[in-house]
């Protein structure tokens, strides 16, 4: 049996019309957020559902309402700013590790001007071959 490191990014995309105002609320304890285009909330986040990753048929949750297998945050709503080839941007990051296995997991939403991106992804990732 050989263990093979990955990471696995899954990817969602909002795209708005130029000349909007885009942002996010804070986060919720379940790790989601409101997102507002011009002051209104948009989007407003889920108040029963929290960010969840599934691992051996157990789906650990970040949803305060989930006593069991928790995805406890390790480092909350870290925001940050730059460029890259899509422009500049405001991202926020929080890093997540399932509370018995230790599997960390990473979020975050990054928003451009027209465009938020939000992933997950998985840094210590293994498949067993």
């Amino acid at each position: 049996m050989n263990l093979v490191q990955f990471t696995c990014i899954a990817l969602f995309l909002l795209h708005f019309s130029n000349g909007l105002n885009i942002t996010l609320g804070s986060q919720t304890a379940g790790g989601n957020y409101d997102i507002y285009v011009n002051g209104e909330i948009y989007f407003p986040a889920s108040d029963t559902k929290g960010v969840s990753i599934h691992h051996n048929g157990i789906v650990y949750s970040a949803s305060p309402e989930d006593n069991n297998n928790f995805l406890k945050p390790m480092q909350r709503d870290v925001i940050s700013q730059g460029v890259d080839n899509q422009g500049s941007f405001i991202k926020h990051t929080t890093k997540w590790l399932t509370e018995d296995t230790n599997i960390p997991m990473t979020t975050s939403a990054t928003i451009y001007d027209t465009t938020i991106v939000f992933t997950q992804s998985f840094p210590k990732g293994t498949v067993e071959i």
